[in-house]
């Protein structure tokens, strides 16, 4: 089966996370937070092949 993209790893660990959110707007904010600053980046990389330099851009 091999190691999932970061993409797919996230979308689980969200869906994992929303019982413990106060209220539904949450799954939405980070949903569309991963979408514009993440996804592109890193969304199809599997995450044993993610590196540090790789999520350096959010460091302005």
């Amino acid at each position: 089966m091999g190691f999932p993209t970061f993409r797919e790893a996230a979308t689980k660990g969200l869906a994992a996370s929303k019982k413990s959110w106060r209220n539904a707007k949450h799954e939405g904010q980070w949903a569309s937070t991963m979408e514009a600053y993440a996804f592109p980046y890193i969304g199809d990389v599997k995450v044993n092949d993610i590196t540090g330099p790789m999520i350096g851009w959010s460091n302005g």
